[in-house]
């Protein structure tokens, strides 16, 4: 019993020193690199995002990433796979 407290202890410390910010100009370092993903998550929850209906109409289907990868896997149909694919694609340039 003692042998598992020390060892949740360690592991306690050892989380509270790799997440310590020993000087400000760590610390400012860290908000400003916060403050950028905050900023970047907000645009990438409002993307719009989807594919192109390959049924011929190309009208634009929204869907989640998850959704158009399950779209990939799951498709019987090669044009909405790669339709799925290409949507997919359009996260890292907007990134």
């Amino acid at each position: 019993e003692n042998e598992d407290l020390v060892k949740t202890l360690d592991v306690i410390v050892r989380t509270c020193k790799v997440n310590s910010m020993p000087t400000a100009e760590a610390r400012s370092i860290r908000e400003e690199t916060s403050k950028i993903e905050s900023e970047l998550e907000m645009k990438r929850n409002n993307m719009e995002l989807g594919y192109a209906d390959p049924s011929g109409s190309g009208e634009f289907v929204s869907s989640s990433s998850v959704g158009l990868r399950n779209l990939m896997r799951t498709s019987s149909d090669e044009a909405t796979r790669r339709a799925a694919y290409d949507g997919l694609r359009t996260i890292g340039p907007f990134v």
